[in-house]
């Protein structure tokens, strides 16, 4: 169990994750993920991607939502390991392929994010594998 400090670390850092995402800024998401990031999200049947696979993924998502908002739900872990429950909701602006959605219309997801953060070096503090695991409401 994460002692207090460890608990407000931990909180701290996810939110300033979290404003990242929602940003819909890909160089700022980016930002927070090591060069050699290991990128999953099943919920859409993306695996093991890199850091440019996973430029290319958030620049073509951030492209086709408006007002995508992550709000946290649960958030348990440690310095080097967290887990994320979270709830996602916008609107989809043009077809993503594998998202089971119309242009126009508003979404509602529910997942969790796991993430191991890297420690020591020159990129401490850095997410260097995430696994994301999602799916819509109502569909």
């Amino acid at each position: 169990m994460a002692t207090t400090e460890e608990r407000t670390f931990i909180e701290m850092r996810q939110e300033g994750y979290r404003q990242a995402h929602n940003s819909l800024d890909v160089s700022t998401l980016l930002s927070w993920m090591s060069q050699d990031i290991d990128y999953s999200d099943h919920g859409i049947g993306v695996v093991h991607i890199s850091k440019s696979g996973l430029h290319d993924l958030a620049t073509a998502v951030f492209s086709s939502v408006k007002d995508m908002v992550f709000t946290t739900v649960s958030l348990n872990g440690t310095k080097s390991f967290t887990a994320w429950e979270w709830i996602a909701k916008g609107t989809l602006l043009k077809e993503i392929p594998g998202i089971p959605l119309k242009v126009g219309d508003e979404f509602e997801s529910m997942g969790c994010s796991l993430f191991w953060w890297k420690e020591g070096g020159g990129e401490e503090g850095s997410i260097l594998k995430m696994a994301e695991y999602s799916r819509f409401v109502g569909i």
